[in-house]
């Protein structure tokens, strides 16, 4: 009879987390576990098998979506990857050292905040968690202790929910304050009890071609949504975060008249505002006209050589003389293939100031207000006719959670 095989541990296979299946299956490593930045999900064994299989159970619409080898999957990953180790900070910020009651009150309170929960949801899940640990460990004494202290209450999920949105805020500020230019995206709708609600999106982008998008504000308006109403409430915004104006590239918007009017409407006003610098004001419907200036960005070697017009860059000579120079840089064409994002971050500014200045520029640019719109599909989530009596501050608290 042939002696039956030992089964293997787990253990005794020594496994280690594959930087591979980051891109492959959006996992990366976390306290010793593989945590999905799609969904949170956290698997305890490093085994590509049950990585591919959740990848491919809940999450399939990514390869269509974004297919491998390009570079729009590698900004996905690099964006959720910043916001988990953003996340991770923030809640260092927020606790000592050791306090791991109220570390993990704030876990909880965030993601109540994220799956747009009520908040008294905090004493159901404690309630939850109890009775998970009393089937589980009965025994473990320290660990009902430490369920029985956690603050759940719905005034402490009110309050957690706000200092984490005050430090996503501080962050948000410091920033813009760093970047190299931004742009905004506006749109304006009505919420459950029909009242105006403006959406102000930042889009950033750092010296080192760092890009960033997250929602600025959300403004409740008076009952008139004139030009001038929604220009006073953008400016405030911009005030209370201490952006400097000068690093506004493009204002975009939809085409309602308020916004877009050559003098009553938003645009109209900012370019008649002496404290506003030139910029570009387009709709998606107005993406055509910029055709020359994206194909510069996109592949600068087949762009016209005098594409780069005001405000994009402030003399347009220098600006073709650097472009027939990089046209010639056969180091730099041989970085495109990687991507125009990576292109443009090897770009030297001390030898190509005018186009690296107009490709920030460009980069900083939002193309249409979709994440407006999609904001305030998730608004009407939020503030629902269960929920219609949530203030403003927490409306915006819940939205800025993604």
């Amino acid at each position: 009879m042939a002696k039956c095989k030992a089964k293997r541990k787990y253990e005794d296979q020594h496994r280690t987390f594959l930087e591979e299946w980051e891109d492959a299956f959006f996992f990366i490593e976390r306290n010793g576990k593989a945590l999905c930045l799609i969904c949170n999900t956290m698997i305890s064994h490093f085994k590509a098998s049950n990585l591919q299989r959740h990848f491919r159970t809940l999450h399939a619409k990514i390869d269509k979506e974004l297919p491998k080898g390009t570079e729009l999957r590698q900004q996905k990953l690099s964006t959720l990857k910043s916001q988990v180790k953003r996340q991770s900070q923030m809640f260092q910020q927020l606790t000592k050292h050791g306090e791991t009651v109220t570390l993990a009150s704030y876990k909880v309170a965030w993601n109540i905040a994220r799956a747009k929960k009520p908040y008294n949801e905090g004493e159901f899940l404690k309630q939850c968690f109890a009775d998970v640990i009393e089937t589980l460990a009965p025994d473990n004494k320290k660990l009902k202790d430490s369920i029985n202290d956690l603050q759940l209450s719905r005034h402490t999920v009110e309050t957690r929910i706000a200092d984490i949105n005050n430090v996503i805020e501080s962050d948000l500020h410091a920033d813009l304050n760093a970047c190299a230019y931004f742009s905004v995206a506006l749109d304006e709708s009505c919420d459950i009890e029909d009242k105006p609600q403006l959406a102000i999106f930042a889009r950033m982008v750092s010296e080192d071609c760092v890009i960033k998008e997250e929602l600025l504000d959300i403004v409740a308006l008076k009952d008139r949504t004139r030009g001038t109403d929604i220009k006073e409430a953008m400016t405030a915004v911009f005030k209370k975060a201490n952006m400097s104006f000068e690093k506004l590239t493009a204002i975009v918007t939809d085409g309602a008249p308020s916004m877009i009017g050559s003098v009553n409407g938003l645009v109209g006003l900012c370019k008649g505002d002496d404290a506003f610098p030139e910029f570009w004001n387009f709709r998606f419907e107005d993406l055509d006209q910029k055709r020359p200036q994206i194909t510069f960005l996109i592949d600068p070697f087949n762009a016209d050589t005098d594409c780069l017009k005001t405000p994009l860059v402030t003399d347009e000579a220098a600006s073709e003389l650097e472009m027939i120079e990089l046209r010639e840089d056969d180091r730099l064409k041989s970085l495109l293939k990687e991507g125009h994002v990576t292109f443009w971050r090897a770009v030297p500014t001390e030898k190509y100031p005018c186009v690296k200045r107009a490709a920030l520029k460009l980069l900083s640019m939002f193309s249409s207000t979709y994440v407006c719109e999609k904001l305030f599909s998730t608004l009407k989530h939020v503030k629902s006719k269960h929920r219609s009596i949530l203030t403003d501050t927490h409306v915006k608290e819940l939205l800025r959670y993604n």
